[in-house]
């Protein structure tokens, strides 16, 4: 019987299966591609495969320094040292400068025998570079297009060959600022740059904290050290972005099952409505509600499971490409049979909703009495009964909108599907926008100033010698975004020196500060003020208007919290101290970079090439390069992402906009039926119904409108830390008119249905 069922509404329950299909596929793919590339990021930077701590010290007896250490050998229980070099040059790639504002490049002679992963993405697979070659990470030939085969060199040195682009733990994101070249030893010998010694540190302690190991190093050790970044930065660097688009997917996914569930349960109703006087034939042959019930929730949940099965199949390659473009295209990265159990979870999952939903409208069949059924053309419904919004309608706009007043419950279910069908591209749309503009908004992320150019001065005196006395700048601020703090103590955490991420600055005027983004309050103007990251504030558990204590062992100052921002760099937790509260706390400020603002109508190629001329130990650019590189790496994982998710929502917005069409169609036979014995024509009805439906999608984009405006910038701060997006208004207005015309098509095609109605069918039902 429920196999009938099936056969006699075959549309509509191939469009279930459809929707089913759909839900499963997303969810299925969104909730195993974040769990998947969580369990490989902890697999790949686990205490077995990787250090605790990636280091380049100054001194060749960085390792004997640790081993005599008694604290410090007690804890870290390997270590393998190899050859390295700061360089400092320019790069140029086949001609092509590259910025470098120092790079590290690192000695090879068997990658089988490098304690942590490295594995070759492109080019020809061997132990190691040969004399002449260099292999380059993959997040450095994505940011600046270097291929196997190009030409590469440093400063005015010989030029090497690219042979392999590979994928390196130690730089296995662009979030890293820091990219490591890898030669092997005597090609590396022959490179000038300074040298030094990578020493990566292992520990058994896999809970010591960040802070807890850089306090068992021998103060020497530090003294010495150049470079060091941890596992945990990495695995999150690795990771970020993986939260971000997983949770969005798992939410859309969610969205998505919830809007299906409230077209099952119209649908149910509708069917109801439908077969009511067949119920009641039923219950007369006998049957209880128990049976009729089981026959239509058998034919609901059967077409579910159908397309539930190819979508939990089809998640799998999804998952397997949001998985690799989120990783780099990381080579090592592979589906387990994780993913097989959580589709099967979530088929579970879903097929219990249905089953709790179908069933729980189907209780309405109890209510049904044979007697009610036989009388049901003489009984008169609510809606039948209900007055008119406008009386003596007469024109087609008219009786479409007394039709939706008639009909309101069906009205705010269309309204509903579009809106949500809608916002979420649009959402999409806009992630994918704002991110894809991650550079070029630097004032959000950065939470500096809408500076003109930037210089590295390397040291070099003279750049702020020459900026001071420059008739083309109007203005400078000086920065220091990552002073050495070690010891640093802040109310209300257990950060480490490494988690603290203050910056430092001084001119830092009223008037520059108004280009910076702040929720609330400003920026420190004055001694003992402090403004810090939303992120930050929530951690020590304060607000603008508190006061939080910072110390450096017997130091100590105590800061009025004077504005707050919304921030992703730095983890997201940084604040702002004036150079004379950081010296006061016992620190040295050595300020590297110089923000520049010129006056209006300078050139600032012109500029830049008077200023490199006459301080050539200076870089200049436009941005900072990580934030660049930053940008690029957000842009390359955002973008296909984003597209896939707007393709999975949008033609999940056509399943919805058909079987709504489908479903207004055949529940309004009889009534399409007394239009045309009343003298109405096809076009009349067909226009009646397109005016029905432009004007429930009026109000659904006015819903999304409001939702855009209110909703997105709080959806986006939770998934970036960030409380902005970019919210251009030709992004809902073009996908408002696509899908409207989308709708209309659909509508039009469907709807000359409509003219093979004839009045006689009327009383054949």
């Amino acid at each position: 019987m429920w196999f009938r069922k099936i056969v006699m509404r075959k549309t509509q329950f191939f469009i279930i299966m459809l929707l089913t299909m759909m839900a499963a596929m997303i969810l299925t793919a969104c909730v195993s591609f974040t769990l998947e590339t969580q369990r490989f990021v902890e697999s790949y930077y686990s205490a077995d495969n990787c250090p605790m701590a990636f280091t380049v010290s100054a001194r060749e007896d960085c390792e004997e320094l640790i081993e005599n250490d008694e604290v410090a050998s007690s804890v870290i229980t390997k270590m393998q040292k190899r050859n390295a070099k700061y360089l400092t040059d320019a790069f140029y790639c086949e001609g092509e400068k590259i910025p470098n504002e120092g790079s590290f490049a690192y000695a090879i002679e068997d990658i089988d025998k490098v304690d942590y992963a490295i594995s070759v993405m492109d080019g020809e697979e061997k132990k190691a570079p040969e004399d002449g070659e260099v292999w380059i990470t993959n997040i450095c030939a994505k940011a600046y297009d270097m291929k196997v085969g190009d030409s590469f060199k440093i400063g005015t040195g010989k030029t090497y060959k690219i042979s392999a682009i590979v994928n390196s733990a130690i730089c296995s994101s662009g979030f890293i600022d820091n990219y490591p070249y890898y030669f092997n030893d005597r090609t590396l010998e022959e490179i000038d740059g300074t040298d030094g010694y990578a020493l990566d540190l292992y520990v058994d302690d896999t809970d010591i904290s960040l802070k807890e190991f850089q306090e068992i190093l021998p103060d020497e050790f530090t003294a010495a050290k150049m470079f060091m970044i941890d596992r945990a930065t990495l695995k999150m660097c690795l990771s970020i972005l993986t939260g971000i688009f997983g949770g969005v997917g798992v939410v859309a996914a969610l969205i998505i099952l919830a809007v299906s569930v409230i077209v099952f349960r119209y649908l149910v109703r509708a069917t109801i409505a439908k077969e009511y006087q067949m119920i009641g034939i039923y219950k007369a042959l006998g049957r209880d509600n128990d049976e009729i019930k089981k026959i239509y929730l058998s034919a609901y949940m059967v077409s579910g499971v159908i397309g539930m099965i190819p979508g939990m199949f089809l998640a799998r390659p999804l998952a397997d490409y949001l998985g690799k473009v989120v990783l780099g295209g990381n080579k090592a990265f592979v589906l387990t049979e994780y993913t097989t159990f959580i589709g099967m979870a979530a088929v579970v999952f879903i097929c219990v909703v249905l089953w709790l939903n179908v069933s729980g409208e189907l209780k309405k069949i109890r209510t049904i009495s044979p007697i009610q059924a036989m009388n049901l053309q003489m009984l008169s419904s609510e809606e039948k009964l209900s007055k008119s919004l406008i009386p003596s309608a007469a024109s087609s706009v008219s009786m479409a909108i007394n039709g939706m007043w008639k009909r309101k419950g069906m009205s705010l279910l269309i309204i509903m599907i579009l809106t949500v069908s809608v916002y979420i591209d649009v959402m999409a749309g806009e992630v994918a926008l704002t991110l894809a503009n991650y550079a070029e908004d630097r004032t959000i992320w950065e939470n500096l100033p809408e500076y003109d150019c930037m210089i590295k001065t390397m040291g070099n005196e003279d750049a702020l010698s020459y900026i001071q006395n420059s008739d083309d700048v109007v203005d400078y601020v000086q920065l220091e975004l990552d002073p050495e703090c070690s010891g640093m103590e802040i109310e209300g955490t257990e950060w480490s020196s490494e988690e603290a991420h203050p910056m430092i600055y001084d001119n830092f005027t009223e008037e520059r500060y108004e280009t910076v983004p702040f929720t609330k309050g400003r920026i420190c103007l004055e001694r003992h003020e402090i403004a810090a990251s939303e992120q930050f504030l929530s951690e020590v558990d304060k607000k603008v208007g508190d006061y939080i204590k910072v110390s450096n062992g017997d130091k100590q100052i105590r800061c009025l919290i004077v504005g707050s921002y919304s921030a992703m760099m730095k983890g997201g937790a940084s604040f702002y101290l004036l150079d004379e509260d950081f010296e006061e706390l016992g620190y040295h400020v050595d300020y590297q970079t110089i923000l520049v603002f010129l006056k209006d109508g300078i050139d600032y190629d012109t500029f830049a090439a008077e200023f490199e001329k006459a301080v050539p130990g200076s870089l200049m650019f436009t941005d900072f390069n990580f934030v660049e590189r930053e940008g690029d790496t957000v842009g390359e994982i955002a973008n296909p992402i984003c597209v896939v998710l707007f393709a999975a929502f949008a033609a999940f917005s056509i399943l919805n906009i058909v079987n709504l069409i489908h479903t207004q169609i055949k529940e309004n036979r009889r009534k399409y039926g007394i239009q045309k014995a009343m003298g109405f024509t096809t076009g009349y009805i067909i226009r009646e119904s397109l005016v029905s439906l432009t004007i429930q999608y009026a109000i659904a984009m006015i819903i999304t409108v409001i939702l855009n405006e209110i909703l997105s910038p709080i959806l986006f701060s939770l998934a970036c830390g960030v409380f902005y997006i970019r919210k251009p208004f030709w992004l809902p207005a073009t996908v408002g008119g696509v899908t409207y015309v989308v709708l209309m098509l659909i509508a039009l095609v469907m709807l000359q249905s409509i003219r093979k109605i004839k009045p006689v069918e009327l009383m054949e039902e």
